[in-house]
């Protein structure tokens, strides 16, 4: 049977993006997260003042489900060519360059108009992204069947 990468890794992304979520979430319902995901994918499209708009929030959603949607794509990408031996470690070192590539770089460049700069927050983000490469990276060693190695 035909397994599409594309298919398998939007739904390791979405998976992943929704457990993520629910970290954040504990971690702000704990008052160590100001903003979550969410706001930080609303704050590429408009100023902090609709932070709490329910329109604005709705595009923050789609936009950070997208964005895991993506980075679960490429992560179907990378096992293809490098195997999904060690997987689960490969998915929270993926996490973990995904927090540093986006969070830590793109992100200063001001490229949105919401931002957490302490530490505790950003550890919080940290474990987040961590644990999303993980459970995609789960998803995919679980239920995807790499037969071939892209060329």
């Amino acid at each position: 049977m035909h397994r599409d990468s594309i298919i398998y890794g939007v739904l390791a992304g979405l998976i992943a993006n929704f457990i993520k979520l629910v970290v954040a979430w504990i971690g702000q319902l704990m008052g160590w997260l100001d903003y979550m995901f969410v706001h930080f994918a609303l704050g590429l499209f408009m100023p902090q003042e609709f932070v709490n708009n329910p329109l604005a929030l709705f595009l923050g959603y789609v936009t950070d489900f997208a964005n895991g949607a993506l980075l679960g794509v490429l992560l179907v990408y990378i096992f293809r060519l490098a195997g999904k031996d060690y997987g689960i470690i490969k998915g929270a070192i993926y996490g973990i360059l995904i927090h540093v590539i986006l969070y830590g770089g793109i992100i200063q460049f001001n490229v949105t108009n919401i931002y957490e700069i302490s530490p505790l927050p950003n550890f919080v983000i940290l474990v987040s992204n961590t644990i999303f490469g993980i459970v995609a990276a789960w998803f995919i060693e679980r239920y995807y069947n790499i037969e071939q190695k892209v060329s």
